[in-house]
């Protein structure tokens, strides 16, 4: 009997930009390490980075595509020397020596991150917790940082780019390809990895969540979100997130009435809460007398965007799907973070700046793959 063989998705989009994005990464990390200097405010950068794709990585191990999580990783002992004597079949996804490499890989990062958050060169740099923890514990930290840390990590890497060479060389196998476009050629019967929209939306979902946990991580005179403000911003992702549902919903020969009525029904529940606001506070209800001026004028311009954005949104829907349209309109949170620089001064963290722009690429590749 011949057995079929098809080509079949072993790497789902997410996994693929986290492989690519960490080696990136961590070259960055080993050149701006050896520079030093004015590269090491780089160096910090990289390294949220990287705390940030491990953190996703774990999350995705759990809910990612079949291929990428953590139950199909072959680590069992007897696997391992099963392999090496060269008695398993063709695998589909990572092979146990691989899967050893990867936890082995992932392990040593967050090691290395974590004794760089505490380590200090005594010069012009320091970890941000490296204030938490007691002088002996950051002398040891940096020793190990700089030292056998950064060794064994470079000699991972040497020894997962010779694992490659290895295998095309004598396998004649060509993992690097798989890597760049996902699929592999393989019996009929292997399962694949799902890689839809909906499975890449989830993957930003995570993307965030790390982000929001790396942002955690103390900044020089950063303001960092408090549970009941994420909480709140979580809710009002939601909240315009049904409002775009809603106004995709409405009849394509509706017009401009969705966003007609939709004014109306904010101006009906906004007046109803300002009435609320002046009986219990009537001092803060509205600015002061001197501000009335800026107080409108604001006011009016945030109406007008407002109300445009919405007309543009329902516009773009009627002429593209919605799940594109969306995740455009998703871009957003860039032109606020930038406004918010230069109108109201405010400082931004090093870890949210790189986690924006993490999140915005991802963005830009769900509109578009």
């Amino acid at each position: 009997m011949v057995m079929v063989r098809v080509t079949v998705r072993i790497w789902d989009l997410p996994t693929r930009l986290f492989h690519w994005l960490l080696l990136a990464c961590v070259v960055g990390l080993v050149v701006t390490g050896n520079v030093g200097g004015n590269a090491m405010v780089w160096h910090f950068r990289l390294g949220y980075a990287v705390l940030t794709l491990v953190l996703f990585r774990l999350l995705w191990g759990v809910v990612g595509g079949h291929w990428s999580r953590w139950s199909q990783l072959p680590l069992a002992p007897k696997r391992v020397w099963a392999y090496l004597r060269g008695l398993t079949p063709e695998s589909a996804g990572h092979n146990p020596l691989g899967s050893w490499s990867v936890l082995l890989m992932l392990g040593w990062l967050l090691l290395q991150v974590g004794t760089g958050l505490v380590s200090d060169d005594e010069i012009a740099n320091a970890g941000p917790l490296s204030a938490l923890v007691s002088g002996s514990t950051v002398s040891l930290a940096t020793a190990w940082h700089k030292g056998p840390g950064k060794l064994v990590l470079l000699a991972l890497v040497l020894v997962h780019v010779g694992a490659i060479v290895w295998y095309r060389v004598r396998r004649q196998e060509a993992l690097v390809p798989a890597m760049l476009h996902g699929d592999k050629t393989l019996p009929e019967a292997t399962p694949a990895s799902r890689d839809s929209l909906g499975t890449r939306a989830l993957a930003l979902v995570l993307l965030l969540v790390a982000v929001v946990l790396v942002g955690f991580i103390p900044g020089e005179d950063v303001r960092m979100p408090s549970v009941p403000a994420l909480l709140l911003g979580v809710g009002a992702g939601v909240g315009i997130g049904a409002v775009l549902i809603c106004l995709d919903a409405a009849p394509v020969d509706s017009g401009l009435t969705p966003v007609v009525m939709l004014r109306a029904v904010s101006a009906l529940v906004l007046g109803l809460f300002l009435l609320f606001t002046i009986r219990k506070n009537r001092r803060d209800a509205a600015p002061a007398p001197g501000k009335m001026r800026n107080f409108w004028l604001a006011t009016v311009a945030a109406g007008a965007f407002d109300s445009s954005a919405n007309v543009f949104f329902l516009m773009a829907s009627r002429t593209g799907t919605l799940t594109v349209v969306s995740v455009l309109t998703a871009l957003y949170p860039l032109g606020t973070i930038i406004l918010a620089r230069v109108f109201l001064k405010e400082k931004i963290a090093r870890t949210q700046l790189l986690g924006v722009i993490l999140a915005l690429g991802a963005s830009a590749i769900l509109a578009v793959f």
